[in-house]
């Protein structure tokens, strides 16, 4: 929850001054007029506590990045990310003989929200992996998983997530898994997030995202109230 709070304190400082304006300008007014603003200005302290506890539960309590929640050997694996590396330790650790590589696909001109970008300044993560994710390298057909975490989302064009996942799904072999990890646009999430969870995209929207790369959803594992783990294989292995 700490990184959370650390890497969004501007969105936090920014709903703050929201509620303070929110709340002194309920001082002027009466009526209904009063507890309107008052309700506009309880709504950004509610939303900023709501999201530091779903956080605390993602990260804390349910310890998204240790894996607990991969019931499957990844075999030789692959994960993309675009600035927070959360996993290559954990499969590191738990399958220290299995081959893996990690690449970071963060693209400037893709990736515009300033979350992400703030991400990458505070991380300062290495960019010797820095790769396109047009193209990546790897020979059709390489890896048994791909994992995304946290990370297709900040392509926000539907066609460049379409490119991706066409990608990822020529370096997959026919009997490999795409592991997405991601927040749903759903309830759950919007009572947590508020409005930042049209940041996420829908189930429906993930769909729509694999289907041109002759992928299908193979199971979907919600991993707490409002994270899911996404499993597609190709098409071609039934």
């Amino acid at each position: 929850m700490l990184m959370i709070l650390r890497l969004n304190w501007l969105m936090y400082a920014k709903a703050a001054a929201l509620a303070a304006f929110g709340w002194l300008v309920s001082t002027q007014l009466e009526g209904p007029s009063k507890w309107a603003a008052i309700a506009a200005a309880a709504l950004p302290v509610f939303w900023t506590a709501s999201s530091l506890a779903a956080s605390w539960w993602i990260y804390d309590r349910a310890r998204i990045y240790e894996l607990g929640w991969l019931h499957r050997t990844p075999g030789k694996w692959l994960t993309l990310h675009n600035g927070l590396d959360g996993i290559t330790g954990t499969l590191r650790s738990l399958y220290p003989s299995l081959e893996g590589q990690t690449l970071d696909i963060f693209d400037p001109y893709e990736m515009t929200e300033p979350s992400i970008l703030e991400v990458r300044r505070q991380m300062n993560q290495s960019t010797d992996h820095q790769t396109n994710w047009r193209y990546l390298p790897g020979a059709n057909q390489s890896y048994d998983t791909v994992f995304l975490v946290f990370t297709a989302h900040e392509l926000r064009r539907w066609e460049s997530r379409q490119r991706l996942f066409l990608e990822i799904q020529r370096v997959l072999k026919d009997d490999g898994r795409i592991v997405l990890v991601e927040h749903l646009r759903d309830w759950n999430n919007f009572a947590a997030f508020g409005p930042g969870a049209f940041h996420f995209y829908s189930k429906r929207a993930w769909l729509a995202s694999t289907a041109p790369a002759g992928l299908e959803l193979l199971e979907d594992r919600r991993i707490t109230p409002f994270v899911h783990a996404l499993e597609f294989g190709k098409l071609c292995v039934r």
